[in-house]
């Protein structure tokens, strides 16, 4: 399948090309992609047969380098105008948006409709013009008036949506939380009381277990403590999280499935056992969707969750056991040693008879390898309707670069997988802000915790800066819990 590409192309455009991926199936998740760039050209390969779009974060004036997807496209010997087939697809995924509002008999807001029309009337020039700059110019034009009109659906979505759930002075049920790696100063208590309903103390089991069976439990029991002494009903985990390190002594056990199934189940039983009499949620992993650890194959990584999942439900009957689930869109799809998308690996997972009382959701921005391409509202509306349909309640877990001066990376090119190309504090705040705004319009989403409380010295994560400083998302976040929680 071959495309033109605009010549010159934009300010990371070359860097997005490199991303660009066939996406196909139910959950629209990626597959290997070949591609082959020429100065105007470009040529993709596949080995599936059936149609496909093809989705490529395409830069975006304001907005940064959201994923745009074209139509379904069929194969054929003329080439494609690739801005004019991602701004088709991204048309017709608002104008469908649109309508299903007006279905529900909501009328979409003034600036949905004036932005709509506006990317109507520059897809038109650009479909009349083919193979000019002017109409390179009048589909990239499309693409932004199309995400201007979709970032107001999504605030008239989430505003009307709120709004229903909390009618009659209604408080909403959602958690609402913040990960914790130690205990937090007194100051920072009560920052974070006046902000959360509720508190995930996360494990390091590097730390905890540096020895095989030589456990220090000291900060883990501390933060458990706090988070009891402050009435809160903590959730623990994820217990084992194959994103982050893990022991350094189980590297000596590549390869070895039964010796780290075991390892993996004593850890386990050792923390529950610790923590079951205080303790009734718990993330028992994360991750094992998508990262190959220790030369364990998909298969085996989805009968591990399986043997640990039963493990924790024998070892404590009555808890609320959560699986996580990183890049949830499947980004990691596209190389050739996945094929379980997150969607498969979790129906898999309940259609095996296993109890699982939920999914945790990763939405990660950022320009780290664990978070996701940036999706905007619409893509993230059909994500979280996509994971209801599997009839478990829904855990999020969200996290966004905030730094008190924003770093200029995308100057040079480079890929940003940030809210408007941004690493800074005002984009943390926008992004976190909606996106919590989106779960609490959705019944089937239990919880909606942010993902680190405090920054350190590698990252900008948190909501409180190193030195204490509060953002404007906690800020936020805090609003938010005033208004509806």
């Amino acid at each position: 399948m071959n495309f033109h590409l605009p010549n010159p192309l934009p300010a990371g455009g070359r860097s997005a090309v490199e991303r660009v991926q066939f996406t196909g199936g139910y959950d629209r998740t990626p597959f290997p992609t070949e591609a082959k760039l020429s100065p105007a050209a470009l040529q993709l390969t596949k080995s599936q047969q059936e149609s496909c779009a093809v989705t490529i974060p395409w830069p975006v004036e304001t907005f940064g380098s959201p994923v745009t997807s074209t139509a379904t496209l069929r194969e054929r010997p003329e080439s494609y105008d690739l801005l004019v087939e991602l701004a088709r697809g991204k048309l017709n995924q608002l104008r469908n948006a649109i309508a299903e509002l007006e279905a529900q008999g909501l009328s979409p807001a003034p600036e949905v409709m004036a932005a709509a029309k506006s990317a109507t009337q520059a897809f038109v020039t650009a479909v009349l013009n083919p193979g000019t700059a002017q109409s390179a110019a009048d589909a990239g034009q499309t693409i932004r008036h199309c995400y201007v009109s979709s970032d107001a659906l999504m605030r008239q979505f989430t505003g009307t949506a709120i709004q229903l759930r909390t009618q009659g002075q209604r408080r909403i049920p959602t958690r609402w939380g913040c990960r914790i790696q130690s205990v937090p100063n007194a100051a920072e208590t009560a920052l974070f009381k006046a902000a959360f309903t509720s508190v995930v103390v996360v494990p390091n089991w590097a730390e905890i277990e540096i020895a095989s069976t030589n456990f220090d439990w000291r900060n883990l029991d501390a933060m458990v403590d706090w988070a009891i002494a402050n009435n809160y009903q903590p959730t623990i985990g994820p217990l084992i999280d194959f994103g982050e390190p893990l022991p350094g002594w189980l590297d000596g056990w590549e390869g070895e499935l039964p010796s780290l199934a075991a390892f993996f189940c004593d850890f386990i039983e050792s923390v529950v056992h610790r923590y079951q009499d205080r303790v009734k949620n718990w993330v028992l992993c994360s991750g094992f969707n998508h990262w190959n650890r220790y030369g364990v194959s998909e298969d085996d990584r989805l009968r591990l969750v399986g043997r640990m999942l039963e493990l924790a439900r024998t070892t404590d009957v009555d808890a609320r056991w959560v699986i996580g689930l990183t890049q949830p869109w499947g980004d990691y799809l596209g190389g050739d040693d996945h094929s379980y998308s997150p969607l498969v690996f979790s129906d898999t997972l309940l259609r095996s008879g296993l109890s699982v009382n939920g999914f945790e959701l990763e939405l990660f921005a950022g320009n780290d390898d664990r978070a996701s391409l940036l999706r905007d509202g619409l893509d993230t509306v059909r994500l979280l309707d996509l994971f209801g349909l599997l009839g478990v309640p829904l855990d999020v877990v969200a996290r966004h670069p905030g730094r008190a001066k924003a770093s200029d990376s995308q100057k040079a090119g480079d890929l940003s997988k940030c809210w408007r190309s941004s690493d800074g504090e005002p984009a943390q705040s926008e992004w976190g802000d909606w996106v919590s705004k989106l779960c609490l319009s959705y019944a089937h989403i239990r919880s909606f915790t942010w993902a680190a409380w405090t920054d350190t010295a590698d990252d900008a994560l948190g909501l409180v800066t190193a030195d204490g400083r509060p953002k404007p998302l906690l800020r936020a976040l805090q609003a938010r819990r005033e208004q509806c929680l």
